[in-house]
């Protein structure tokens, strides 16, 4: 089965500017998937954002489905810089008629994109899609060292039989997945009235690793060091504080400030092991303004 089967191609009239992009913007130095679909193996990119239409499963988020084009809006008016970036946006994968038909989409997606040498950037979606994002290792003979950046642990929830799961507990899956390829899970940013303490212990038992979002309240840069050494990272919009990050029926008062976000997504992108990224829970029924969409971009 070929990914064009999966992935909707754009349209992108709806996120250009009026006037057109400038030469310097990331809208003209970008190669997207309109009418033919984009050939993977020429080593032409290094980069490939994608969406993910399907926010089915996000607990208490419902709208996160339809983020990837409001994220483009603001992604692609931005100046590319001297960075000489290769990258390719390949559209939005369509949901599948059940969930489960989702997740087999991104972890194709995913894997395909790996075996080429590109680095997926997932726009979800609901974070249950980190599932999915995992399961595109399934078959590539690696072990994954895994980060998310979350203000809680995904354990807690009621459990679904089969391959489908939900955000507030798609970590259930990953940890208890065979075969087990995670190397290593390092939860950035909880907080500790939102962490019951068996999900501690749990963490503890595993040998995993789990940061509170206040012990970067005074240096950001202690995350550098977790950051670059993951293969696979998921960031919840959640983990940022409301007040800069508003577009997330689950926000809260505290957490990671807009800046602190950037940097961390930065640190990832400096990354050399990174070989994949998702950007989850982003719902903008929520933004104000755009300001949540701009964050993200």
């Amino acid at each position: 089965m070929s990914l064009t089967d999966f992935f909707s191609p754009l349209n992108i009239d709806q996120f250009t500017p009026k006037q057109g992009f400038l030469t310097s913007q990331l809208g003209l130095k970008t190669e997207f998937y309109t009418e033919s679909f984009p050939d993977l193996e020429e080593n032409k990119f290094d980069i490939a954002v994608f969406g993910v239409l399907d926010g089915r499963n996000a607990v208490n988020n419902e709208g996160c489905g339809i983020a990837p084009d409001y994220f483009r809006e603001k992604f692609y008016k931005l100046n590319e810089g001297a960075f000489e970036s290769r990258i390719v946006d390949l559209g939005n994968i369509r949901p599948g008629a059940s969930v489960a038909d989702t997740y087999i989409a991104v972890k194709m997606a995913v894997s395909e994109l790996i075996k080429n040498n590109i680095i997926p950037v997932i726009i979800g979606g609901g974070q249950d899609i980190t599932y999915a994002q995992y399961l595109g290792y399934e078959d590539l003979e690696q072990k994954v060292d895994l980060v998310v950046v979350d203000n809680q642990f995904d354990i807690d929830g009621h459990e679904s039989e089969g391959i489908e799961t939900r955000s507030d507990c798609y970590l259930n899956k990953i940890f208890l997945h065979q075969p087990n390829y995670l190397f290593n899970f390092s939860n950035l940013g909880y907080q500790t009235y939102f962490v019951n303490q068996e999900s501690l212990s749990v963490m503890d038992k595993l040998y995993f690793d789990a940061h509170r979002v206040g012990e970067f309240a005074q240096d950001i840069t202690l995350t550098e060091p977790i950051i670059r050494n993951a293969n696979m990272v998921s960031f919840d919009i959640g983990a940022i504080r409301s007040a800069d990050a508003a577009a997330n029926a689950n926000t809260t008062p505290n957490g990671f400030d807009g800046e602190e976000a950037c940097r961390i997504a930065r640190y990832a992108g400096m990354n050399d092991k990174l070989t994949s990224i998702g950007f989850y829970e982003f719902n903008p029924a929520y933004d104000n303004n755009g300001q949540t969409a701009f964050l993200l971009a």
